[in-house]
């Protein structure tokens, strides 16, 4: 009996071994398909800063007699692009910028004027670079400098750019964008109350929107 044993284990041995041999055989391949598979798939999210140029806006005087344009100014905005299909991304949009108008007694009133913005966008192929346009909509917080309180209105956006890729990862993001605020016609904004002598409103709105349009450019990156 213990020779039989014996007999039997060793040839159980090659056995097991073989078996083992064809199981790695088999999911080797697969392994390697599934890295290959993750290694050429299509990032799905990317993050993009951008710096850019914003002009337009502009306010009537507390008197409605004159009008008083925004100044043009720097901006930065960051956008966020989840993929929801081949072509087509969520976006999430935030942009500002540090500007001025001229007060009534010309002195240089600060505004941080700020874009918080959802939507999407449709992107294709050229020779060399993507296409792409996007709709967002969302808020408007206009923010004065000094006592003044804020004003946050609902707003949308329109854009047109281009995707220059470096590599799968890396690329460089062109647009131009447009921003349309809406606003209640003939309302005082920026006003103090106090103290006495420097109550008063800094401005009043002009007609029933905002108008601004924005060149931007960023580096984005995609995960």
């Amino acid at each position: 009996m213990p020779i039989a044993t014996s007999r039997i284990r060793r040839t159980a041995a090659p056995a097991v071994v073989g078996t083992w041999l064809v199981a790695l055989l088999v999911c080797a391949p697969s392994a390697a398909a599934a890295d290959e598979r993750r290694a050429t798939a299509e990032p799905t999210f990317s993050i993009t800063p951008m710096l850019g140029r914003r002009t337009g806006g502009r306010f009537d005087s507390p008197d409605g007699d004159d009008r008083r344009n925004v100044d043009d100014d720097t901006s930065v905005a960051l956008a966020l692009n989840l993929m929801q299909a081949p072509g087509r991304f969520y976006e999430g949009l935030y942009s500002r910028q540090s500007t001025s108008f001229e007060r009534d007694d010309g002195l240089p009133l600060a505004l941080d004027i700020e874009y918080l913005h959802i939507g999407g966008m449709l992107m294709w192929p050229q020779r060399g670079f993507q296409s792409f346009v996007t709709g967002t909509l969302g808020a408007t917080r206009l923010d004065p400098e000094g006592p003044a309180g804020s004003r946050t209105r609902p707003s949308i956006s329109l854009g047109v750019g281009a995707h220059v890729p470096f590599n799968r990862h890396v690329g460089l993001r062109l647009e131009a964008r447009g921003y349309l605020t809406l606003t209640e016609g003939d309302e005082e904004i920026f006003c103090v109350s106090a103290p006495p002598q420097q109550a008063g409103c800094a401005a009043r709105y002009s007609g029933n929107t905002l108008v601004q349009v924005e060149a931007l450019a960023g580096i984005s990156i995609a995960f």
